[in-house]
């Protein structure tokens, strides 16, 4: 049965699964992203799309990922040469390489130009297989665009949304304005002042 023969080889190796029982098929499967969902939820849309995505991330991606790993934590440039206070991230150029590639391939602009986020949640899958760690500034701009179309004024869309939805190297990212507590910031501080105090309303 193909819900058993799942069932058998997504168990952890050390919960007393035989490995002598999984066959070649299984193991290329788990060392695909995109092959596991296509047999979890086939027919996959955008197939070739994500077997692109699939097949870059798996080749180029990797190499440009040990590169960025190479580079090491980015530096922080905190004035320019006139002395003026920047405080800009410096990342590796293949930083910028392995980001736009996401965008161009539609991570945000596909969730609002095809009205479903399946699409986004497809790609985000392969993508997060391969590098998690660049799927935070996608799912922050995802997280600015989408609820932007939903609840912002029609002067706040007309004036962010074509930037945030562009598909090529212009592409604006989304941005959040808080942290965890240990980080600087308590969201429920807010909450916890006597009134007259600054509150937390929106945008």
């Amino acid at each position: 049965m193909l819900a058993e023969r799942h069932f058998r080889w997504t168990q952890p190796l050390h919960s007393g699964v035989r490995t002598d029982m999984m066959s070649k098929a299984d193991f290329e499967i788990l060392r695909s992203p995109r092959l596991f969902l296509q047999s979890r939820l086939a027919p996959l849309p955008e197939a070739d799309l994500l077997e692109a995505e699939e097949n870059w991330w798996s080749k180029d991606g990797k190499d440009t990922g040990e590169a960025i790993d190479r580079s090491g934590t980015p530096w922080l440039r905190m004035f320019d040469r006139f002395g003026k206070r920047i405080d800009q991230i410096l990342f590796p150029p293949e930083y910028y390489v392995m980001l736009r590639r996401g965008y161009r391939a539609g991570l945000v602009w596909r969730a609002l130009e095809q009205n479903t986020l399946i699409v986004t949640y497809l790609l985000t899958y392969i993508v997060s297989y391969h590098e998690p760690g660049i799927c935070c500034p996608y799912t922050v701009s995802l997280g600015t665009a989408v609820p932007l179309a939903k609840y912002g004024s029609a002067e706040l869309r007309k004036k962010f949304l074509p930037q945030l939805l562009r598909k090529d190297d212009s592409v604006w990212q989304g941005a959040t304005w808080m942290t965890e507590i240990k980080g600087g910031s308590d969201l429920e501080l807010p909450w916890k002042q006597p009134p007259g105090h600054p509150a937390i309303d929106g945008c």
